[in-house]
């Protein structure tokens, strides 16, 4: 029997993760959840997966010292590149101990991610690596062009230099199988020069509830009373965007709240938030919204309107037509220029975005007056892809395929997927 070890920490991970896991538990497969959120205090602990082997290894059995609050300055700090070496070893060991034949990334971003990745290819244990949904981060082939140069990007550059931490390997060369989970994403990496033949396109497994939650949100049961659901990411707190834009937007986003007494207003908070961060955004809203919520699809089902600031849930509200609306962030206050595309991005998706208080109040007014607001065709050929509920069991045949060796060689030797990467017959 093989075992597949699905590696992941805090935010979406779980819910991708444990959809996964449960339709390999179906297919009779054993699985290993690896939980790296020790490496990445931000979210807590990782979630419970049922039925999974639960590992949680920790940054002093890598040879760490947990100071900071992340990997990367922990690992500076412990020695660098030697160090990095030394997560390489562990975990080989780790993987091999627990009899591994095949690997799921989340992304390669981060150092425990890419310390798996190089242990991985070290003693032969295939990798597939997903992409999670909207605002994920893919590979980028060797030929790809560089990321745009941000002052975060230049210290990172010149503290690889110097020896203090390795130079990340985003090319995916290590990579047996990328699930990309929108033809959008597909056709990018393709454009990027990943081969086709390493490349399947697939539903986003933590979206499979979405399917239904958009099939019936048009025709549910609408209470007397608005309610609005409200998203709050911890940007500040994750040292995404400046802290003083951060503060602006949440400003933005509070007082245009303060005209909406006839609706009922409740608030999710990012899986990501840590409990002081929790502590502070529910003191800052209340009353508005003090109320938090756990069901974040039956939440939606119930929602009349949804706003905040740019984030995969605000797009999973515009899929199902329900209004939604958002804070405009400026892309030159985050600290990636990536992220700061992200947030751009939402504009061209259907989700309209205001910059002061009054604007938003109003744009939210017009969206509850709309009530059902039809999705773009592009939210989905580039963010979401086919929403059927089948997700996770097409994921849990790759992973199995892979584990058993059954698929195709690249002129490598290297396993590899079979999937076409087409933007045409999508169903949404």
């Amino acid at each position: 029997m093989s075992i597949i070890a699905l590696a992941g920490a805090g935010g979406s991970h779980p819910a991708t993760i444990a959809a996964v896991h449960a339709a390999l538990r179906d297919a009779g497969q054993t699985t290993l959840f690896l939980d790296l959120s020790a490496f990445d205090t931000r979210s807590g602990t990782g979630a419970a997966i049922p039925g999974a082997v639960h590992v949680r290894p920790s940054p002093r059995d890598m040879g760490l010292w947990p100071v900071f609050r992340t990997t990367a300055p922990n690992l500076a700090l412990s020695g660098g590149r030697k160090r990095f070496a030394t997560m390489v070893t562990g975990f080989a060991g780790l993987l091999s101990a627990h009899r591994v034949s095949a690997l799921m990334l989340c992304h390669a971003w981060g150092f425990p991610e890419q310390a798996l990745l190089a242990a991985a290819g070290r003693i032969g244990v295939p990798v597939a690596q997903i992409d999670e949904g909207p605002f994920s981060f893919p590979i980028r082939p060797r030929d790809a062009p560089a990321f745009a140069a941000t002052p975060r990007g230049r210290v990172q550059a010149l503290v690889q230099r110097a020896g203090l931490l390795p130079p990340r390997d985003l090319t995916g060369d290590q990579v047996a199988l990328f699930l990309a989970t929108s033809p959008g994403r597909g056709a990018m990496l393709r454009q990027r020069g990943l081969p086709a033949e390493r490349l399947a396109i697939v539903p986003a497994p933590r979206f499979d509830p979405l399917a239904e939650t958009r099939r019936s949100w048009p025709r549910r049961a609408r209470a007397t009373r608005p309610r609005l659901l409200v998203l709050h990411q911890p940007f500040a707190r994750d040292r995404k965007v400046f802290a003083s834009e951060a503060r602006r937007a949440e400003d933005t986003l509070a007082a245009a709240l303060l005209g909406f007494d006839d609706c009922e207003i409740r608030i999710r908070l990012h899986p990501r938030t840590d409990p002081a961060e929790r502590a502070r955004v529910l003191r800052r809203f209340a009353p508005a919204a003090a109320s938090t919520i756990a069901d974040p699809f039956a939440e939606l089902l119930a929602s009349d309107l949804v706003v905040g600031f740019y984030s995969s849930m605000l797009l999973e509200a515009a899929a199902c037509g329900a209004p939604a609306a958002a804070v405009r962030l400026d892309p030159a206050a985050f600290h990636e220029a990536f992220e700061g595309r992200k947030a751009t991005a939402i504009t061209t998706l259907g989700v309209p975005v205001a910059d002061d208080a009054a604007s938003l109040a109003a744009v939210m007014r017009r969206q509850l007056e709309r009530g059902f607001v039809p999705p773009s065709p592009t939210l989905f050929d580039e963010h979401f892809g086919t929403l059927d509920g089948s997700g996770a069991r097409q994921v849990a045949a790759h992973l199995i395929a892979i584990a058993d060796g059954k698929q195709a060689e690249d002129r490598d030797g290297r396993p590899v997927g079979r999937a076409a990467v087409e933007r045409t017959d999508l169903r949404v």
